[in-house]
C-alpha cells in the first residue's frame, strides 16, 4: 500500500500562503489533514512511513497511525503503564514488522502492534544500563540491528540481543566519545559507519573498530565540515547530504 504516488499529504500547525510552480505536464494533488480529520493534534514533530505502508504522524499531543482513511491515535494515559509515557511524541522507528520504537520527553518505549503491549526506558541514576536520557529526539537501527538513541543530553546505543545499553556523553578532553551530547540524527553509509549529527558538529562511528571521530569546522580547509549545528543527515549514492542551521 502506498499512499502517495501522485498524491501529498499535508499536515499543518501554521497555515502559510505557498506558491508552487510545476511544469504544465506535472499534475500534483494536495489533501489536508489536521484535527478536524482526527489527526490528535496539529503540531507534527515526526513524518513516518512502516514497512506496511502505513503513516505515522507523531504530535505533541499523541502519535497517530493513519490508513489513508482514518486515525488510530496512541495516547498517554496517567496512571496506565501500557500507554506512552509522555503527551510529545518526537521519533519513531519501526524494527522488526510490527515492532515500534517511539520517542518522548519522559523515555523510549517499544510497542508491539499486533499485542499492542509497550516496553519502556527511562534514564536511571542508578545504573549504567539505561537509558542516558528521557528526552529523546531520535531512534536508529543499524545494519547489526543495533537501536541508537540520540537524546539531549548523550547517546544511547540499545543492544536488542543482550538488552543492554552502551551510553556515550561528551567530556573533554576524553577521546572515542562523541563531539557533542545534543544528538538529532543517524545515518549508515555501506562501510558499516554510523554517522552522527547533533549540535556540536558530525561524527562517525565505525561498527567494525567501536573507534568514534569528530568533525569539526576548519576555516582554512574548505574540504572540512563546513556545517555545525547538524539538524538532519542522508545518504544516497555513497554521499552523505548534511542538513544544518545555517545550509546544506
Amino acid at each position: 500500500m502506498n499512499l502517495f504516488k501522485n498524491n501529498v499529504l499535508i499536515f499543518f500547525y501554521f497555515l502559510f500562503p505557498i506558491q508552487i510552480t510545476f511544469s504544465q505536464s506535472q499534475q500534483i494533488n494536495f489533501s489536508y489533514l489536521s484535527s478536524d480529520n482526527g489527526l490528535s493534534q496539529n503540531q507534527i514533530l515526526c513524518v513516518y512511513e512502516d514497512s506496511q505502508g502505513l503513516i505515522w504522524i507523531a504530535t505533541q499531543d499523541g502519535l497517530n497511525l493513519y490508513d489513508g482513511f482514518k486515525f488510530r491515535v496512541f495516547r498517554h494515559e496517567p496512571g496506565n503503564q501500557n500507554s506512552l509515557p509522555d503527551y510529545a511524541v518526537n521519533t519513531i522507528c519501526e524494527t522488526d514488522t510490527g515492532i515500534f520504537w517511539i520517542g518522548t520527553r519522559e523515555g523510549m518505549s517499544r510497542l508491539n502492534l499486533r499485542t499492542g503491549k509497550y516496553q519502556h526506558f527511562i534514564h536511571s541514576a542508578d545504573s549504567a544500563n539505561s537509558l542516558v536520557d528521557n528526552y529523546v529526539w531520535k531512534i536508529f537501527e543499524d545494519s547489526e540491528g543495533n537501536i541508537w538513541i540520540g537524546t539531549r543530553n548523550g547517546l544511547s546505543c540499545f543492544n536488542t540481543q543482550t538488552n543492554s545499553f552502551t551510553n556515550y556523553k561528551y567530556e573533554k578532553g576524553k577521546s572515542n566519545f562523541p563531539s557533542n551530547n545534543f544528538i538529532l540524527d543517524f545515518a549508515e553509509d555501506s562501510d558499516q559507519n554510523i554517522w552522527i549529527g547533533g549540535r556540536g558538529g558530525l561524527d562517525r562511528y565505525n561498527l567494525r573498530t567501536k573507534n568514534i571521530y569528530g568533525y569539526k569546522l576548519v576555516p582554512d580547509r574548505p574540504e572540512s565540515v563546513s556545517l555545525n549545528g547538524i539538524m538532519s543527515l542522508f545518504i544516497k549514492n555513497e554521499m552523505l547530504w548534511i542538513g544544518s542551521y545555517s545550509g546544506l
